[in-house]
């Protein structure tokens, strides 16, 4: 491939989820209040409840059987690592920034927890779908993008509920709020949604620059190489199969801005709201460039 269709490639897929994701913060503005607070709340409860499942086990059924999971056992170990090596850096950063107390938990969430799922179930498709994609047989690659999005998002959720959110508990001095408003979404409700939710950023309260930067660059910079670097020693070293879709799943898991999930846990532990909404409307906007940088490296890496 060439560089323009590398570039092209890379960056029409990222369009698509920011232009969807715009469209959410629109509706989410009080001129036009069709995604109020109250219908986001209800949005996220019906798409996590009822339309996740559905999707993930849908996907997964028409495309894996026992035997082919057993090809994917890198997957649930990559996203574990970035979850622990995206904490450590986490744990740096507070340390080296001195952030306050109530910020803690804000940080290690958005520092271990990536969006590898409603993200993934748009951009993933709309990679196959470019016509300079490596990635042969638009049938076949739309069908096995779905399902390792979908597995993804199975895996992705188990650890941040499990291990982000435990984080995010134990480093907060606030005792957990019985309210639990669930977020994410399927395809398309769930990139509205994001986009709803990340019009707090706008009039979210002060925080600290470096911190922002700091969380930034953890998850486009640091994460993505260090996971590049797992991913490839993986790959030569004979102990993943010869997918290039599997591997640019593997790759795109450590370049991805923080997940929503996140927001459900911070308002558990009662603590940074507003501070979250800046960081994550801040990694969202950066993430149109990052995103698609990375994804360049990654389809001229598997190409």
């Amino acid at each position: 491939m060439g560089l323009w269709e590398i570039l092209v490639t890379a960056s029409v897929p990222v369009l698509n989820v920011l232009l969807l994701t715009a469209v959410g913060s629109i509706y989410a503005t009080d001129h036009v209040g069709i995604l109020s607070h109250g219908a986001r709340k209800h949005l996220n409860s019906v798409v996590f409840h009822i339309f996740n499942p559905a999707l993930v086990a849908s996907n997964l059924a028409l495309t894996f059987s026992l035997e082919s999971m057993m090809l994917l056992w890198f997957m649930p170990i990559n996203l574990a690592l970035s979850s622990i090596i995206g904490s450590a850096f986490g744990w740096l950063l507070i340390h080296i920034t001195k952030s306050p107390s109530h910020l803690r938990a804000v940080i290690l969430a958005c520092c271990s927890a990536g969006n590898i799922g409603n993200l993934f179930l748009v951009l993933v498709p709309a990679i196959c779908k470019e016509k300079g994609s490596p990635l042969q047989n638009l049938d076949v690659c739309r069908t096995y993008g779905m399902a390792y999005a979908s597995l993804s998002m199975a895996i992705g959720t188990i650890l941040q509920w499990s291990y982000t959110y435990n984080i995010v508990r134990i480093s907060s001095n606030y005792k957990e709020s019985q309210e639990n408003c669930s977020s994410n979404g399927t395809i398309p409700s769930l990139i509205l949604i994001t986009g709803g939710n990340l019009i707090k950023g706008f009039n979210g309260p002060g925080i600290p620059f470096p911190i922002i930067i700091g969380v930034i660059a953890i998850r486009f910079i640091a994460l993505p190489i260090v996971g590049t670097i797992l991913v490839e020693f993986a790959v030569h070293s004979g102990f993943l199969h010869s997918d290039p879709l599997y591997h640019l799943i593997l790759l795109l898991q450590n370049a991805v801005p923080p997940a929503m999930n996140i927001a459900s846990m911070i308002q558990m532990v009662e603590v940074g709201e507003g501070e979250l909404s800046v960081i994550l409307l801040w990694s969202y906007v950066v993430a149109s460039m990052g995103l698609t940088l990375w994804s360049m490296f990654f389809l001229w890496l598997i190409s």
